[in-house]
């Protein structure tokens, strides 16, 4: 029981600790803690470590209310993004959360799958919980109508803060990675979302130009699902590649693939974007361009709360890097190992009837 008692740590009882009391255990002033625990000032890493150690040890929680009502600041940021049911959203939303946190605020998600009605009021609610900035991969009115300190991410909006990948790259990549593996016939499954998409679309297209052939492009519903209409284009296999215009689209195109008893990458190859986590899951593993998504919600937030605390200097655009990442789903044309996909297969796939 002694040895119990000589074991705990000296200092204030976790019921009634304050910054005060953190201090004097740290042995530096009120102020310093108060800078550490805000993250502001010019505190050597040093002590923001030492102090921090110390609160998390004796349990100190910032009084948040009390907080709000001498900064006019709730800590909160809010985060409205398109459908948390597309595996990119709650990559993303999973990285904003730990960035804001690191930096001593919170998250609210507001989802703004539904009806246009349904999402003007959800994403009225952040005014509501009086959130302290709002961090949107969506173009909506309603966003703006907060009146908030705002940052897009994804296509950028005139004088607004924004923080993209660079998409305009992306699509050359997929280019590029085709064309050097030997790919001259292209297939294209497109989702209609607006934004990022048709910029890296752009590039791609423009970088197959006079060098390979882009035989058909067909398009998906809203739902961005494989329809039937799909499935049809791949009937008879006149292209050695289909390019998709992110993950979750390509993961639905080595499904009905699969069903239809074509083989990837053997027979077709297939390409996403994104780089979700499902990519490096599915069978095979999907060869894709990769998104940052930490680095997309450090720098979100981190150009947040340079705007919350300017908010008269001009609009910032931060453009971050992608890159390939090669998997399974590309194969080298150039080296001979697979069989020509224009080639009539030893066994016919199972054929979508019109």
């Amino acid at each position: 029981m002694n040895d119990m008692k000589a074991r705990r740590p000296t200092g204030p009882s976790r019921s009634a600790v304050t910054m005060r009391d953190i201090a004097e255990v740290a042995g530096v002033s009120v102020q310093t803690v108060s800078c550490v625990m805000n993250n502001t000032g010019s505190i050597s890493e040093p002590i923001r470590d030492k102090v921090r150690k110390i609160a998390d040890r004796f349990g100190y929680r910032p009084n948040l209310s009390a907080k709000a009502m001498r900064t006019g600041r709730t800590q909160t940021i809010g985060l409205v993004i398109a459908d948390l049911r597309v595996p990119f959203f709650p990559e993303l939303a999973y990285c904003v959360q730990r960035a804001a946190a690191r930096r001593g605020y919170s998250v609210l998600i507001v989802d703004t799958d539904g009806s246009p009605e349904q999402t003007a009021e959800r994403i009225l609610s952040l005014k509501a919980m009086a959130v302290d900035g709002v961090i949107t991969t969506e173009s909506i009115p309603a966003v703006f109508d907060l009146g908030l300190p705002t940052v897009m991410i994804g296509a950028p909006v005139r004088g607004l803060d924004t923080v993209t990948s660079n998409d305009a790259a992306g699509g050359a990549m997929v280019a590029d990675h085709l064309l050097r593996l030997g790919h001259r016939r292209i297939g294209l499954v497109s989702s209609p979302r607006a934004g990022c998409i048709p910029v890296r679309r752009a590039t791609l297209l423009e970088g197959l130009k006079g060098r390979a052939k882009v035989v058909w492009e067909v398009m998906t519903p809203s739902s961005e699902i494989i329809t039937n209409d799909i499935r049809r284009q791949f009937n008879s296999i006149d292209v050695t590649a289909v390019v998709c215009s992110h993950d979750l689209v390509a993961i639905g195109v080595l499904r009905a693939l699969w069903e239809m008893g074509i083989s990837v990458p053997s027979d077709v190859s297939v390409i996403g974007y994104d780089d979700v986590q499902w990519s490096a899951i599915v069978s095979p593993a999907l060869t894709t361009i990769r998104q940052p998504f930490a680095e997309l919600a450090e720098k979100s937030v981190e150009v947040l709360l340079d705007r919350m605390e300017r908010p008269q200097r001009r609009a910032r655009r931060v453009v971050v890097d992608v890159s390939l990442v090669e998997r399974e789903t590309v194969a080298d044309l150039t080296m001979g190992k697979h069989r020509n996909p224009l080639v009539r297969r030893r066994e016919q796939p199972q054929a979508i009837r019109a």
